[in-house]
């Protein structure tokens, strides 16, 4: 049971409206948890599917020219000055399963916004990587970059997700926690013992998988159509 003086994460209007249509879904589960119902955390988080194509010229003149750009203005001081610094958010297995998921759909926003990389996050590499010139951070960049992105959306959004360690990713990246992965922290505070997540990029809820500590992340429901 929920761990007393805690409050167990409570879904929204919308959340329960996805959640009651995919009782069966959510019933699956629980059964593979092993757990009772009661005790386990229901989160509803974002989902994509776009499919895979090669990265486009465009996309990564886009993104190199972005690229020279935070480098002209990290260049101009020292590596160790570092400006609005922001704590990378908790980033256990546990918040990891709903990216696995949602396949990213926060990422779909990293293609206009080059990644989201800000000259802070060129400083750092440079704290990592000391002596590091403009042409070591470029080839750093671009050795990860797939040949094969998520339609429209960041160049480093591969069929695993970010290709990019999270040393080098933006601080937006590291710190950013959606809806879904806040109501799973909430029911792991309250001591519940697995997680269902369903993703839902709409209305219905297509696919399911299930997290504990002692098995990880584990799919349930196959893709369906919304």
């Amino acid at each position: 049971m929920a761990n007393e003086g805690s409050d167990p994460p409570r879904l929204n209007g919308w959340e329960r409206d996805v959640a009651e249509a995919a009782d069966d879904m959510i019933g699956a589960g629980v059964a593979q948890l092993g757990e009772d119902r009661e005790d386990v955390t229901v989160s509803i988080v974002p989902y994509q599917n776009r499919p895979l194509l090669p990265t486009t010229p465009k996309q990564k003149r886009r993104f190199w020219e972005q690229l020279d750009k935070l480098m002209d203005f990290a260049f101009r001081e020292e590596p160790g000055v570092v400006r609005h610094d922001r704590e990378d958010a908790e980033q256990g297995p546990l918040m990891d399963a709903a990216c696995i998921l949602c396949k990213g759909q926060c990422c779909l926003n990293g293609g206009p916004n080059n990644a989201f990389l800000e000259v802070e996050d060129i400083q750092r590499f440079r704290i990592r990587n000391p002596g590091a010139t403009r042409e070591d951070i470029k080839a750093a960049y671009e050795a990860l970059m797939p040949e094969e992105t998520s339609v429209m959306s960041c160049v480093f959004h591969g069929i695993y997700g970010c290709t990019l360690p999270r040393e080098m990713r933006s601080q937006l990246c590291n710190s950013f926690v959606c809806r879904g992965q806040s109501v799973l922290a909430q029911g792991a505070a309250a001591g519940n013992k697995g997680a269902v997540l369903l993703a839902a990029p709409q209305n219905t809820a297509v696919a399911s998988a299930t997290f504990d500590t002692e098995n990880g992340y584990r799919p349930v429901a196959a893709e369906r159509d919304p």
